[in-house]
């Protein structure tokens, strides 16, 4: 008997904890995504194979196609300070990922070819035509994957701030699986996820290490990121899951190497090994052209998208860009202050002259310019 009402009371305890870490799991989803910022309009979707996809069109001109970081908070939020600029010239596309932002979040195979197969379905059912395509850290692979894939649709690849390369993806283990099971359940895994990404710890990253200047990050901003990451209910798992067990991992050394198209890597100088990691690239494809952007870090597009576009546009337009891109240092600045001050000082009536008063000690003393109203 007493074993019974032992397990009774097991089960009453599990049922009371998972019910009150549900309760938990809707009300951080209410407060994270509270905000409504990452609003859409129903055409603003695309109805792919394995679901829902943001997908907003925007401009006229040869298309551009932009890929963001894919991350659980990544989204097309991290291209809207560009969008307009680059809209004068360009069909531009923002897309939201799949596990991402404002696209469905389903539990599927997060892989990388599975987003090679979104890239070839958006370029020959959306676009129709070749476009140029510009993509983000974990997004940069998979979209040279794609060019190698079939870039018949593919022209000219912009990559920004591409992770370092990985030469094979390795073999799950049995507990990389186990851990990707468990972060996929729906309370538990839905908990972890709120955890890991609630807002405060985004707002830390996003300061400490996605971001030159820690003042760029607005709260709106962060706001927005932390939205895109809980759309959907916490659904965000799947793809966090997928990315922690190594699911993403491709043989990217390959792609470079064998990448016959026009490209560009942007570095933000403010990344740490941004330069080393920009040479992997280049010494496997001698034809890759490099421009770091000073005063950025994760994303130039963000902190400096008039350079930004200006590297960009230079480039699509067939500009050789190899070199340095940098902002007015700060001698120049200060110089600028120098001259704004002195002219403002010309204007200023009553002005003081220093008279020296030889009075044993040079002393300094400032008499008032005779002349001047009683």
């Amino acid at each position: 008997m007493s074993k019974k009402h032992t397990f009774l009371k097991i089960v009453v305890g599990i049922g009371v904890t998972l019910t009150t870490i549900h309760v938990i799991n809707r009300v951080l989803n209410r407060l994270f995504t509270g905000g409504n910022h990452l609003k859409a309009e129903n055409d603003d979707f695309y109805s792919w194979t394995n679901g829902q996809i943001y997908l907003k069109k925007t401009g006229t001109g040869k298309p551009l196609l932009l890929l963001h970081d894919l991350t659980t908070y990544g989204s097309s939020v991290e291209w809207e300070r560009v969008v307009a600029q680059l809209a004068a010239n360009h069909t531009v596309y923002e897309i939201d990922l799949p596990g991402c932002g404002r696209s469905d979040k389903k539990s599927l195979p997060y892989v990388s070819f599975f987003y090679v197969q979104l890239i070839q379905s958006v370029l020959s059912e959306v676009i129709g035509e070749k476009a140029d395509i510009a993509a983000t850290g974990a997004a940069a692979p998979i979209l040279l994957s794609a060019a190698n894939y079939d870039g018949s649709l593919i022209d000219k690849i912009i990559v920004i701030n591409p992770y370092k390369l990985c030469s094979e993806g390795g073999a799950l283990t049995k507990l990389d699986k186990f851990h990707k099971s468990l972060k996929e359940l729906p309370i538990i895994g839905s908990f972890f996820y709120n955890m890991r990404y609630n807002r405060m710890r985004i707002e830390s990253l996003m300061s400490n290490d996605l971001f030159y200047n820690p003042f760029n990050v607005s709260t709106e901003l962060v706001e927005k990121f932390c939205e895109g990451a809980h759309l959907r209910y916490e659904t965000g798992r799947y793809l966090m899951a997928a990315i922690d067990a190594g699911y993403m991992n491709v043989n990217d050394s390959m792609a470079v190497a064998k990448l016959q198209k026009e490209a560009l890597i942007i570095s933000g100088a403010a990344l740490k090994n941004e330069s080393a990691m920009a040479s992997e690239y280049q010494a496997l494809n001698h034809e890759m052209q490099h421009v770091v952007i000073e005063k950025s870090g994760m994303y130039p597009q963000i902190e400096e998208p008039e350079v930004f576009v200006e590297v960009v546009e230079k480039f699509l337009q067939g500009e050789n860009v190899s070199e340095t891109i940098f902002q007015e240092d700060e001698a120049e600045e200060y110089r600028k202050f120098e001259e704004e001050f002195a002219d403002e000082t010309e204007n200023i009536d009553g002005d003081q002259d220093i008279k020296v008063v030889d009075d044993g000690e040079a002393d300094e003393e400032v008499v008032e310019k005779a002349g001047e109203e009683a």
